[in-house]
């Protein structure tokens, strides 16, 4: 656990770096213009602040970056993120490689490559590379690959269901056959010592 109490002595670089290296359960983390390595908590407050992996109730964070979050509830301001598990998520000028929520999901003027919406996706002035979604609602936003039930608003993704499902089919069909051949002459000759 992290003490309140810091050596007045340390450098910023050397807090920083003690920071890190902890795992900090509490209630309630605040961490301005720091880092931590694991935190559980009720709610967790990133400014200025990186995580590696986060795991709260309740997770806020400005200018920050986490690689990986669980969360009931996230919003982000200016921030990046690896990987992303959440009930809902509101995310503002932010990006994300991979979210998942169970129910709702807002991006504003944000990027993700991957996303899947159990619930409702709000995009406004955003982009996607891959979307699946119940719900999907864009506002001057773009997508790549679209899955979705409903879609609202002006919505012109790259590829649609059809071009989606055969992309995915000719991608898998190549790598497989990619693999198969390395088997199949890759090994044949075994480098002696």
């Amino acid at each position: 656990m992290m003490t309140e109490e810091s050596d007045v002595n340390q450098t910023p670089e050397e807090q920083t770096q003690f920071a890190a290296e902890e795992l900090i359960q509490a209630d309630i983390v605040e961490i301005y213009q720091g880092g931590a390595n694991h935190i559980q908590a009720r709610e967790v407050m990133l400014r200025q602040a990186g995580a590696n992996q986060v795991q709260a109730d309740t997770v806020l964070v400005r200018q920050g970056g986490m690689a990986n979050v669980t969360t009931t509830n996230l919003e982000t301001n200016s921030s990046a993120m690896g990987y992303v598990q959440a009930q809902d998520a509101s995310l503002c000028t932010s990006s994300v490689v991979a979210i998942v929520t169970g129910r709702d999901a807002e991006l504003d003027q944000s990027a993700a490559q991957v996303m899947v919406v159990g619930g409702k996706v709000d995009m406004d002035q955003s982009v996607a590379a891959l979307m699946i979604a119940n719900e999907v609602s864009m506002d001057s936003s773009n997508v790549v690959f679209l899955l979705a039930g409903k879609v609202e608003g002006d919505v012109r993704p790259v590829f649609g269901p059809k071009e989606t499902i055969l992309f995915g089919l000719i991608s898998g069909f190549a790598a497989g056959a990619m693999v198969l051949t390395g088997i199949l002459f890759g090994r044949k000759h075994k480098k002696k010592k």
